[in-house]
């Protein structure tokens, strides 16, 4: 079966629960950005804490191959889904924060010392 490289992140799934995003590429490597300034990191956190949550390390990247069967890219997209619905809730909220376990992650490779 030849899958859609774009179809996990085609807007879809943000479509259905109202987020902002925008898809980039290439294709073998989709990358979404969460456009909501400077709430984008936290969402970026939150959406890595849940994908954890559900057996998933995601973040905003997504490397797709055709070593990806139907059924992990149908079960990777309910996760997904699932956790797209809880951005939508926490920005609908204005409590993104409310939903983190723990600190917003960094952006890009700085030294913390």
């Amino acid at each position: 079966m030849a899958l859609d490289p774009a179809a996990p992140l085609d807007g879809q799934l943000a479509e259905k629960h109202g987020l902002d995003i925008t898809i980039l590429g290439p294709e073998a490597l989709i990358t979404f950005v969460l456009n909501y300034g400077e709430k984008s990191q936290a969402l970026r956190t939150l959406f890595t804490q849940e994908m954890l949550a559900r057996g998933y390390l995601a973040g905003a990247s997504v490397y797709v191959s055709y070593a990806h069967k139907a059924v992990a890219v149908k079960q990777y997209l309910k996760a997904v889904d699932d956790v797209f619905e809880i951005l939508a809730k926490a920005i609908r909220e204005k409590a993104v924060r409310r939903y983190l376990k723990g600190p917003v992650v960094h952006t890009g490779f700085k030294r913390l010392s």
